[in-house]
């Protein structure tokens, strides 16, 4: 993650997959029902939404609001 001075835009990136724990997340590609405020038709990648929900999410949101903190 990171900042786009240019355009003014907070930048999050995912790596590609890089090894099998990846591979078996990658092949649990069912959709499941994503609610959200706003989302009522949306749908997630299962095996991508487990990895963020499980792994990633609690220090991207932490670092997004450092982020939001110094670039408004």
């Amino acid at each position: 993650m990171g900042y786009d001075l240019d355009n003014s835009t907070i930048i999050v990136s995912f790596r590609g997959t890089i090894d099998l724990i990846n591979w078996i997340a990658d092949f649990d590609f069912f959709k499941e029902k994503y609610i959200r405020p706003g989302c009522e038709s949306c749908f997630v990648h299962q095996g991508f939404f487990y990895t963020y929900d499980h792994y990633l999410r609690e220090n991207m949101m932490s670092y997004i609001q450092v982020l939001t903190s110094i670039y408004p």
